[in-house]
């Protein structure tokens, strides 16, 4: 499938599912790499609607791409100090490192088994979903913040790791 029938498969597929009239008004004709920036800024709607599949993504998207993009399916995940936002997806397995003054935003959804080990002065946003399982170390003065979307997750933690359950 060519590009533009990807853009124009996925905003039929958003559409579909409710997709608000601003973004399907603005969406264009996005390449790979635009579209990858779409579903990053509409997570919140991606992770809802269960849009695209993992298998969609596994299909259709360049996994180099999706790499520096910070975003697995399916996937052993060894990473140290991921910038911005991550998101594992399907049934992930690793480890994550975060020190220094590094930021992030995870996304741990599926049946994703992911350690995330937090030092120094980095900030770390950890939003966990479905069946994910999730080992939450905490060290130094890191700050770290867990988001529990669902009865299904598992969250463990050592160290100071402030949890909420979410009220969806």
């Amino acid at each position: 499938m060519n590009e533009k029938d990807l853009s124009k498969t996925l905003l039929n597929q958003a559409v579909s599912l409710g997709l608000c009239t601003q973004w399907t008004e603005q969406w264009g004709e996005p390449d790979q790499q635009g579209l990858i920036d779409k579903y990053l800024h509409g997570i919140d709607f991606c992770i809802k609607k269960g849009y695209p599949t993992n298998t969609f993504i596994k299909e259709h998207f360049d996994k180099d791409i999706l790499h520096r993009n910070n975003i697995f399916v399916d996937e052993d995940v060894q990473a140290r100090n991921m910038k911005h936002i991550a998101v594992l997806n399907g049934n992930c397995k690793g480890t994550l490192l975060f020190d220094g003054f590094s930021v992030c935003d995870i996304y741990v959804r599926h049946d994703s088994e992911v350690t995330i080990d937090c030092s120094q002065y980095c900030k770390v946003f950890i939003n966990v979903y479905d069946r994910a399982k999730v080992n939450v170390i905490q060290k130094d003065t890191a700050s770290v913040y867990v988001y529990i979307h669902g009865e299904d997750c598992i969250v463990e933690t050592d160290g100071d790791v402030m949890q909420r359950k979410s009220q969806a």
